[in-house]
């Protein structure tokens, strides 16, 4: 029959090897939840399970029934394993209560880690705040101080102009006053070589006159002394050739005399005359 059967297998099985190896594999699965470090990703299926969870999850209905029926027929077999699922049960109120302890503790790390990143995020944004400040500051100062150095260029600029300006204006005053000297020294040059030519114009007119008057006289006193010689010969005799011959020699010095005389003061009247050209073409220059 079916009873008969299922007693045969029941007494192939080893009840206390399956219950300690169910224990082994929970005790397994707890120490690999702490290698993994209880996040949630690697523990969100498994810490929902109970103890009967993960019996269930091994198909062992049957033996659990059979479990169950060993207890009625064996008390001190069924004491036995009432002390091992007292254990079992201890062990889930503690894994309960681990569970809770690590969603606490999970918690508290994700508050602390949301108030990390929000003062992280905050020290960022005054950071940023700093920076976007500093970079306003060094933009005022470059602004700043471009604007002194267009100032100083051209103040510069305009220094230089106006220095340029003075030296443009001393040169010319200097140029007016150097051409207002040399027309003085020139209109004074003028007057001078008007005077020299009007006193050497004076002093020639003198000398032409004087030559004039002195060539009148030597004209004159040829004359007189031809006259002279003439009333000389008429008073000697003729027969008195030596004397006549003296007198003529005398005459005819005195008369050489007066042609040198002549002849010096025409050449003196040349010279005047030269001289009258040379101050007729200085005053056409």
């Amino acid at each position: 029959s079916s009873s008969k059967k299922e007693r045969e297998l029941l007494k192939g099985i080893n009840l206390e090897e399956l219950v300690n190896e169910q224990i082994k594999k929970l005790l397994e699965l707890v120490k690999e939840w702490q290698n993994k470090g209880f996040t949630y990703e690697t523990t969100k299926d498994e810490l929902t399970l109970t103890t009967e969870e993960a019996l269930n999850q091994g198909n062992l209905d049957y033996l659990r029934e059979q479990f169950a029926n060993s207890q009625k027929t064996n008390n001190k077999t069924a004491s036995r394993y009432d002390n091992l699922l007292d254990n079992l049960n201890k062990e889930e109120a503690e894994r309960q209560r681990k569970k809770q302890e690590r969603e606490v503790a999970k918690k508290q790390l994700e508050e602390a880690e949301r108030k990390r990143r929000e003062q992280k995020l905050t020290e960022k944004d005054r950071k940023l705040k700093e920076d976007e400040e500093r970079r306003k500051k060094e933009k005022e100062l470059a602004e700043k101080e471009e604007q002194k150095r267009r100032e100083a260029e051209e103040a510069r600029q305009k220094a230089l102009q106006e220095e340029q300006a003075r030296i443009f204006s001393t040169k010319l005053k200097n140029i007016e006053e150097a051409k207002k000297r040399a027309e003085e020294a020139l209109e004074n040059q003028k007057k001078a070589n008007e005077l020299a030519e009007k006193k050497k114009r004076d002093e020639i007119e003198k000398l032409e006159k004087e030559n004039q008057v002195e060539q009148e006289r030597l004209a004159n006193q040829a004359k007189l002394i031809e006259e002279e010689k003439q009333k000389k010969l008429a008073a000697i005799a003729l027969e008195d050739t030596e004397q006549r011959q003296r007198i003529e020699r005398e005459a005819n010095a005195e008369k050489a005399q007066k042609q040198e005389r002549q002849i010096e003061l025409e050449k003196t009247q040349r010279e005047i005359a030269l001289q009258n050209t040379l101050a007729q073409e200085l005053r056409e220059l």
